[in-house]
């Protein structure tokens, strides 16, 4: 994370002391129309020190960097040491797009007190239409050569 504090600064105005960045994005197009999510995760993340930060910023930033600081470390799965959420999006081929704003603030509170994400796909059964799905077939009735089925 270290490595993209330029970034940071740049768009949030804090820096990363340390961990792990995981980002899975999962898109579907269909007929011009886009939806998905994107799930960025931060492992063994830290980004207030006390000691480091009261010699490097001014007053603003200090007290920034420290409720940034104190939002990530309550709202990381302590088990897996992980911030992060699942954010939903939809769009058209036309640019128009959008985020569910509640479903980000609900996936990220699901990930810090009920169950951590992991870095991986969800597990989302596979479909062509919204009429046909896969399915393993129905082999309980034996079809004997003469009969039609």
């Amino acid at each position: 994370m270290v490595k993209i504090n330029d970034l940071a600064l740049a768009y949030g105005k804090f820096d990363f002391k340390r961990g792990w960045f995981d980002l899975v994005v999962e898109a579907d197009s269909k007929e011009g129309q886009i939806s998905g999510y994107v799930k960025p995760l931060f492992r063994n993340l830290k980004v207030f020190s006390l000691k480091q930060d009261i010699q490097e910023d001014n007053v603003l930033q200090f007290f920034w960097q420290a409720m940034v600081g104190a939002v990530t470390k309550v709202f990381k799965n302590q088990p897996r040491d992980q911030f992060g959420t699942m954010i939903p999006f939809s769009g058209d081929a036309s640019g128009q797009s959008s985020t569910d704003i509640l479903a980000t603030l609900a996936n990220l509170l699901r990930n810090a007190f009920v169950r951590a994400y992991l870095p991986k796909l969800e597990d989302k059964p596979q479909t062509l239409d919204d009429d046909f799905k896969f399915e393993a077939p129905d082999i309980s009735d034996p079809v004997s050569p003469g009969e039609s089925p």
